[in-house]
């Protein structure tokens, strides 16, 4: 499976830290925080949004 995203589900996601928007990185498969610039992983197409303390 490839880790790209589509733009429907893009757009239903925030950043669970901080709610801003996320902007998607696909030479990287990473979502980054438009305000906090947490990044998050994409893992056979699922973001990973956990966020560590």
């Amino acid at each position: 499976m490839e880790n790209e995203l589509s733009i429907e589900i893009l757009d239903a996601l925030a950043c669970p830290a901080c709610n801003a928007e996320l902007k998607y990185k696909k030479e990287n498969s990473r979502l980054i925080c438009s305000k906090c610039k947490k990044e998050f992983r994409i893992e056979n197409g699922i973001p990973n949004m956990l966020v560590k303390e």
